[in-house]
């Protein structure tokens, strides 16, 4: 799916969800801020968060390789300082409260290419990837929380 034809899926639900807290996810280098960038009144999670930490906090948080005590405590730091407005979609790597979700899933070889270009770690990202999904398995038992896949090929 051509970027063009994800941001016009995305304005889609957007448009649909307007009065809703929209949550954007995905694992690093699959996009998110290529997308946010070129559409209008999306927030960015991690400039939301890391506007709101300590220097201490944030090196902690960036640290690699990525490992689960690193992603735990990004995730309970999001939880209780970042916030999703109505008609902002935020893009991130973990679902806060919100009414919809939108997953953006990438191929493994797509993933690995654009690792591997970005100098990225390919495992670091597939780890963040398997963590997203398990907040995603882990948030579909909220009854009015609606779901959206998106396919990034």
């Amino acid at each position: 799916m051509t970027t063009k034809n994800v941001i016009n899926e995305l304005n889609a639900i957007f448009i649909k969800h307007a009065h809703n807290r929209i949550c954007v996810v995905g694992t690093m280098c699959c996009g998110k801020t290529t997308l946010l960038k070129q559409i209008q009144n999306c927030v960015d999670m991690d400039e939301a968060l890391f506007s709101s930490i300590t220097k201490e906090e944030a090196d902690f948080l960036c640290q690699t390789p990525w490992t689960k005590e690193i992603g735990d405590k990004f995730d309970r730091l999001t939880y209780e300082k970042v916030h999703i407005n109505p008609g902002n979609p935020m893009f991130g790597t973990v679902i806060i409260e919100c009414e919809v979700v939108v997953c953006l899933d990438i191929d493994d070889a797509l993933l690995k290419e654009r690792c591997l270009s970005r100098s990225t770690s390919f495992e670091d990202a597939k780890n963040m990837q398997k963590a997203i999904q398990k907040d995603i398995d882990n948030n579909k038992s909220y009854k009015n929380t609606v779901f959206y896949h998106i396919a990034l090929s």
